[in-house]
Order: C-alpha cells, then sequence, then structure tokens
C-alpha cells in the first residue's frame, strides 16, 4: 500500500500566486481530501515541490498551526463565493438552492462532521471554537436563509429554516463523495435532489 506521502503528487499549477496564498491552498486541498490525520508536513511541502523547512516559516508552530489557518482561508472563501453566488441567482427557491450546491461542490469539501470531530483534536479550545463559529456563518447560515426567504415570500410552507439548511448540507456532503459509486456529475445529481426536496416523490 502506498503511504500518503508517495501518493501526493506536485501540483501543476503555475506558481502565480504569493508563497503564502500559495502554501495554504495547497496545505487546504490536502486537508480536505484526506483529512489532518492522513497528512504530514512533508506530503504539503512534496506537493509544493519545496523543502518541509520552509514551510515553517508561514507555520512556525508546525501542522496544526498550518492546518487552522488554511481552514479558515477556506471557510472566508466559501463564506463570501456562496453569498455572491445566492445573492446573484433568481429570488426563487429552487434557482438559489440549486447555484448554491453548484457553486459548493465545485469547491474543495469541507467535511464539517471530520472537521469539527478528529480533524480538531490537535488544536486549542479557542481555535476550535472559532472555527465552529466559521463554519456556521459560512456554510450553514446562507442556506438558512434561502428557506426563511421562501417561507416569507409564500414559496415553501416548512417553518423551521434550520432544519432544512442542515439536512440540505448533509446531502450536499454525501453528493460530493457520489464520485465513488457513479458517474454523473454532481450538479446533475444535485439538480435531482433539490426537485425531489421541493416537489416530493409523489406523482401530481
Amino acid at each position: 500500500m502506498k503511504t500518503q506521502s508517495n501518493a501526493v503528487k506536485k501540483t501543476s499549477k503555475p506558481l502565480s500566486l504569493a508563497p503564502r496564498e500559495r502554501v495554504l491552498e495547497v496545505a487546504e486541498n490536502l486537508f480536505s481530501q484526506h483529512g489532518y490525520a492522513a497528512i504530514k508536513m512533508r506530503d504539503i511541502a512534496d506537493a509544493l515541490g519545496v523543502r518541509q523547512a520552509s514551510l515553517y516559516y508561514h507555520a512556525p508552530e508546525g501542522k496544526a498551526q498550518l492546518f487552522f489557518e488554511a481552514t479558515k482561508q477556506s471557510l472566508l472563501r466559501h463564506k463570501s463565493g456562496l453569498e455572491q453566488t445566492i445573492a446573484a441567482a433568481e429570488p426563487d427557491v429552487h434557482a438559489q438552492l440549486l447555484a448554491a450546491a453548484r457553486w459548493s461542490l465545485s469547491q474543495p469539501q469541507v467535511d464539517f462532521n471530520r472537521l469539527m470531530g478528529t480533524d480538531t483534536d490537535s488544536l486549542s479550545k479557542s481555535q476550535v471554537r472559532e472555527l465552529g463559529e466559521m463554519m456556521e456563518a459560512a456554510l450553514f447560515r446562507p442556506i438558512e436563509k434561502i428557506f426563511t426567504g421562501a417561507r416569507k415570500r409564500g414559496e415553501i410552507k416548512i417553518k423551521n429554516s434550520e432544519t432544512m439548511a442542515g439536512t440540505f448540507l448533509t446531502v450536499l456532503q454525501a453528493v460530493h463523495h457520489s464520485h465513488r459509486y457513479t458517474q454523473v456529475p454532481k450538479d446533475v445529481i444535485a439538480a435531482e435532489i433539490i426537485g425531489m426536496l421541493l416537489n416530493g416523490l409523489y406523482p401530481r
């Protein structure tokens, strides 16, 4: 069996970003795909094509600090991108959910169960709390607002927007992993699920 270090390949993306941005981008992608425990500092260095020691310039405290900073960057990007995507969609629950799903599925996955579980074991309590608050603002609240707005417009009859937001995000987590079981594109799967969510399974 290949070790994680051997499995990680050098990135082919040109070094067009500032060094710190580049380090955080690569670290984010690797942590997102494999989880905190599976990735070592040398994996990130190998993917960047740099010496491992150079990573400590950006993260003097080591892997935990790099994970924390990369995850914060990821959540900030998700918040900004998701909010902009929803705002640009038609003020209709179907259009907004579809736009949110397509954008979310185009990004590196934020596995919120793993993130707030084993991935944060090496972080301080204050860091875990900060990431939890950022995750709620970045992922949960924008989706909750879609359902709240739809209810106010009379498009849907549900009363608990929080429950619907949590359900929708859980579904997106499953769709992120769908490539393991089917060749159907993720956005096609998401569109079908959204249709079922809004219209139900029974024929009308």
